[in-house]
């Protein structure tokens, strides 16, 4: 199957993005915001309202049709075009922030390619921690965004998990949106619109 580079689109505010084709990502990081996503779906809308500024979201959206990874499976997942951004070792206190925008393909007459047309966006962030049990501690901030940069569901949680190889989660605690939730998408908004992947940087 080829996926068509720059030929999928879809408007934005009156705008046609193209979206590009990059590598799989990790399957292991795909479980764990196969998770997230889970989690959002049994979410309903915000009760307050957030929207991404268009001209960052166009920025965001572009960044990462041109330099994320794209990610399919055979399990009905729609498929990808992700940017992961973890900072710090994953053995110890660390950030994992990561935007992934999901959408459909539509096969072309040749039968042989396809175009991406995006449908929503997923951020998450996760601040990593060690209590003093020495257990990890994850602050996660989630929203899900429609094409136009408007949060559909948000979820603030702390999650309490082993410090080992399958993450058990010990403990979940949910703490809303309603405090706090502006500033954090608004942080995370501004964060992904000045992303530069690793690779773009150097």
């Amino acid at each position: 199957m080829t996926i068509f580079r720059g030929l999928g689109f879809f408007v934005l505010g009156g705008l046609v993005l193209t979206l590009g084709v990059a590598a799989r990502a990790d399957e292991s990081l795909q479980d764990r915001l196969n998770e997230a996503a889970k989690a959002l779906q049994k979410k309903s809308a915000p009760s307050v309202s957030l929207q991404a500024p268009p001209h960052l979201w166009w920025t965001i959206m572009e960044n990462v049709s041109k330099n994320g990874d794209y990610f399919s499976d055979a399990y009905g997942d729609p498929p990808q075009y992700r940017f992961t951004d973890i900072r710090g070792s994953t053995e110890s206190a660390h950030t994992a922030d990561y935007f992934n925008v999901s959408g459909a393909l539509n096969r072309q007459p040749d039968g042989a390619t396809y175009l991406f047309f995006p449908m929503f966006a997923d951020i998450v962030s996760e601040n990593w921690a060690i209590d003093k049990e020495g257990n990890w501690r994850v602050d996660q901030w989630l929203f899900r965004v429609s094409d136009a940069g408007r949060v559909m569901i948000g979820m603030h949680n702390v999650l309490h998990e082993k410090r080992d190889s399958d993450h058990e989660v010990l403990g979940h605690d949910e703490l809303g949106i309603e405090k706090g939730g502006k500033e954090a998408f608004d942080r995370l908004v501004d964060r992904w619109a000045q992303y530069k992947p690793k690779a773009q940087a150097q």
